[in-house]
């Protein structure tokens, strides 16, 4: 995008300082950071695709790992909660940072990986009775509602957040007790201004409000670092957005945090560049409080052990504390006998305590390796269906998250909008957006009233056949490739690309494309 629109470089990085210059002034602005890593060029690409240093100035994934990620995930063994976030405009390389591309790994997968790995290794030192337990939740962050990526079903109105009391912590020493932590990665929605977008209705409206959390979390960076100068009576306001909710620990409780901010080189991007810059130089200023946990199930399945192990030696000794503490008016032997069968009783329901609660969690693992056995039969019968049958599928400007959402088109009809049997949402999506039929494998597309469709560029109004390969854009942001295997030509045809699609809609349409280019306007005569 940058290169099309003939950009210029206007970042440079020397050591730990990064410097922008004002493409306008030519005034340099200066930033320091604990790190500042170059990946514009520098690299060569190897034959599996990754991207390695030519130089020692360019920052390749596996050193941003190393410096970072390997830091948060020490941390977590440590026991202490760890969080890191990338923010930074659209196409800026958050995503590529955390989740990376192909060969090119993140911060996410390798921090997975290297989590089992140390587990294996740690195996041959484990002790009787002890075990790692992992869990991992994968949540989505859209118009203020949460929804979970790792269950099929979705929650109408979005998953509730509530928050409890903190646990107790660990003391000091904490060897003998069972250490817990919780990971937060975190990948922000662009940061863009809707100035610069140059979206205009809907859209706007849109955008406006999956920016309401980055909004609130820009106060709560903004709060947190006028807090840490001395200003005690700043109130963070953390429950105005969903995510300064789960984010709260991370930004200023018990948490060591790192951010990630992406930077775009382009002196067409100064102003939104300039403000991450900002943004980042507050968020360093803030200070949280991190200690190590002790998770609250391992807690009281100890202090139930202990409490067992308690009695029972009061029980070999003769119960005297017990007897004494019994306030029993019949002779010794009777409130003895009494006091015994009461602590033996306690100690029945403290072990039945203790076995519940492990039963739990043998159930939860349980439960995840079924679902998990499930998921992979789903995903192998989705791609036996998608050889057979006509589809859409979606088209993503992360390469990565391309093809993942299919909507089958079986014999008949089938209605798109958000109120549909094919959901979309967004302020541009109609309740009922459009119709598919298909017909001896035949697919049509309808659009309904005053319903934004476009097919390979051009917006269409009434029936219209699709024919394999053909890019429908619904609304002004849900891009989908029509696939049918049946129609397909013998010699494999080029797969639609989410730049090719936006490129054709900019060229005939003459109005803003997906990524936020403004189209050349053609010239009446």
């Amino acid at each position: 995008r940058e290169r099309t629109r003939g950009s210029k470089l206007i970042i440079k990085m020397d050591g730990t300082q990064t410097v922008i210059t004002d493409p306008a002034s030519g005034q340099d602005k200066k930033f320091a950071f604990d790190y500042s890593y170059w990946s514009h060029d520098g690299f060569t690409e190897q034959a599996n695709g990754y991207f390695a240093p030519a130089s020692a100035k360019y920052a390749d994934q596996q050193k941003v790992f190393n410096d970072l990620g390997r830091g948060v995930l020490d941390n977590a063994w440590e026991g202490y909660n760890c969080s890191l976030f990338a923010y930074g405009q659209t196409g800026s390389g958050k995503s590529y940072s955390m989740i990376g591309y192909q060969a090119n790994k993140g911060i996410v997968p390798i921090a997975c990986e290297d989590l089992f790995k140390a587990i294996e290794a740690k195996k041959p030192e484990m002790k009787a009775g002890e075990e790692y337990q992992v869990s991992l939740s994968m949540i989505e962050i859209y118009n203020e509602q949460v929804r979970d990526l790792l269950v099929s079903k979705t929650v109408k109105g979005g998953l509730k957040i509530r928050q409890h009391p903190n646990k107790k912590t660990l003391d000091g020493s904490g060897q003998s007790m069972t250490r817990s932590s919780v990971m937060n990665l975190v990948d922000l929605a662009g940061s863009e201004r809707a100035d610069s977008t140059g979206a205009t209705g809907d859209r706007l409206k849109e955008g406006s409000a999956i920016n309401q959390s980055l909004s609130t979390l820009g106060n709560c960076i903004k709060a947190l670092a006028d807090q840490s100068t001395g200003n005690s009576k700043v109130v963070v306001p953390f429950r105005d957005s969903v995510l300064t909710k789960l984010l709260q620990n991370a930004l200023g409780g018990n948490s060591k945090t790192v951010m990630i901010a992406a930077l775009s080189p382009a002196d067409i991007n100064f102003e939104e560049t300039l403000s991450t810059l900002r943004f980042a130089d507050r968020a360093k200023a803030i200070k949280t409080k991190a200690v190590v946990n002790e998770s609250p199930t391992d807690k009281l399945i100890r202090e139930l052990r202990e409490e067992n192990q308690r009695l029972m030696e009061m029980l070999k000794s003769g119960g005297g504390e017990a007897v004494s503490s019994s306030g029993s008016g019949g002779g010794d032997g009777e409130g003895s006998e009494e006091a015994e069968e009461r602590m033996r009783e306690l100690m029945k329901r403290n072990q039945e305590e203790m076995e519940a609660m492990e039963r739990q969690w043998a159930e939860k693992l349980a439960q995840a390796q079924a679902e998990s056995q499930a998921q992979i039969r789903d995903k192998e019968a989705v791609g036996e269906r998608r050889k057979q049958q006509p589809h859409l599928w979606n088209l993503n400007e992360d390469p990565s998250l391309s093809g993942l959402i299919v909507h089958f088109c079986e014999p008949g009809s089938h209605t798109i909008g958000r109120e549909a049997e094919f959901q979309l949402r967004g302020i541009s999506i109609l309740p009922q957006h459009a119709t598919l039929n298909n017909s001896s494998d035949k697919v049509t597309l309808t659009p309904q009233n005053g319903a934004k469709v476009c097919v390979n560029g051009r917006e269409v109004v009434q029936e219209t056949l699709l024919n394999h390969h053909d890019r429908v854009l619904f609304g002004n942001n849900h891009l989908y490739v029509f696939d049918n295997p049946k129609a397909a030509a013998p010699s494999p045809s080029p797969i639609p690309t989410f730049e090719a699609a936006q490129a054709e809609l900019a060229e005939n349409s003459g109005v803003m494309g997906l990524l936020g280019d403004k189209a050349k306007s053609s010239s009446a005569g």
